[in-house]
């Protein structure tokens, strides 16, 4: 449909909102570009810094939330870009690369050093108390409880607008870096040392764990930056050096595999939303590789979709996670 090509180089991976895709740039600013037509609707600079973390688009604030490798958070306003508050994180700025995240009332920001920060979603004030934490936390559908993984492997249960901690797991580090997980109806799956672990959600108490495909022996299987996608039919579905993998969600190891050449091992799945002439409602998950083009499986089989998107071959690398607009279907 259209290829952006104005100033300003796209850093950030994008986000979506209605009608409307998000993302950071290399020269600090952020740009707001129509879905439909790729035209710009605004941009406002970043704070200070580049804009290597996605952005975060919250529909019940309609707003836009950003974090630059300076630290500088911002709330903007998604329509107009204006800024509603400017907020400054200190401290080590490891973490830059993840989203904030917002529940509970508060935004969080992963810093690097077992760090995360809230802050008011209102305000921008930044709250009396901090946890441990390295990466973007993963949200339970209800908003009361929140997870997320450290560099040394462990993963926390919180409350989110409290910071209370419900539990950490495992019992000692295994150093295996833990990030965001996916949330299934009783179960959290996350990557860690080239593994897909199955844990409870309520007690943080290790299911089983699915050894993931590598493309050779001599290559990690996954860097764990990489965020599952738990489809609710049975199979969770993960990147890895191999391609695009589905492992069973009860721990009876790895459905499918399909090759798929990525740009990154941080590149995630994405279940893909679309309308054909023969099905209104189709979905599949889909990747983009380093040659350009977009792959989609259906995602319990790992077969070709069927029907299947029409995607175009993209003029380089796709280099992050696909994001779609649903009210565009772009």
């Amino acid at each position: 449909l259209w290829t952006y090509a104005g100033d300003g180089a796209p850093l950030s991976p994008p986000a979506a909102g209605p009608g409307a895709f998000f993302f950071g740039a290399a020269d600090g600013f952020i740009r707001a570009v129509n879905a439909s037509t790729g035209d710009v609707l605004w941009k406002t600079f970043g704070g200070g810094g580049q804009v290597t973390a996605p952005p975060m688009y919250d529909a019940a604030s309609a707003a836009v939330f950003t974090f630059t490798a300076d630290g500088a958070l911002q709330r903007l306003d998604a329509a107009s870009g204006r800024v509603v508050w400017n907020a400054s994180v200190e401290g080590a700025l490891g973490g830059s690369a993840w989203a904030p995240a917002i529940a509970g009332g508060n935004v969080f920001v992963a810093t690097g050093g077992d760090l995360l920060v809230p802050f008011d979603v209102e305000t921008g004030a930044q709250r009396f108390w901090q946890l441990q934490g390295d990466a973007t936390p993963a949200i339970s559908p209800d908003g009361d409880t929140a997870w997320v993984g450290f560099e040394s492997g462990y993963m926390t249960a919180f409350n989110p607008s409290t910071g209370n901690t419900d539990w950490q797991a495992p019992e000692s580090p295994n150093y295996s870096p833990t990030y965001t997980p996916a949330v299934g109806d009783v179960s959290l799956f996350a990557l860690s040392g080239g593994q897909l672990l199955g844990m409870d959600r309520e007690s943080g108490t290790l299911n089983w764990a699915s050894t993931l495909p590598s493309s050779s022996s001599s290559t990690a299987a996954t860097t764990g930056r990489s965020v599952p996608i738990s489809t609710g039919e049975g199979v969770v579905l993960a990147t890895s050096s191999y391609g695009l993998v589905g492992v069973s969600a009860f721990g009876a190891g790895v459905a499918w595999k399909r090759r798929a050449t990525l740009a990154s091992l941080d590149i995630s799945p994405a279940r893909v939303a679309f309308e054909t002439a023969a099905q209104a409602n189709a979905s599949a998950v889909c990747v983009g590789e380093s040659s350009g083009d977009i792959t989609c499986l259906d995602p319990v089989s790992g077969n070709a979709s069927t029907p299947a998107p029409d995607f175009a071959t993209a003029p380089g690398p796709v280099t992050s996670t696909l994001v779609t607009d649903v009210s565009t279907r772009v």
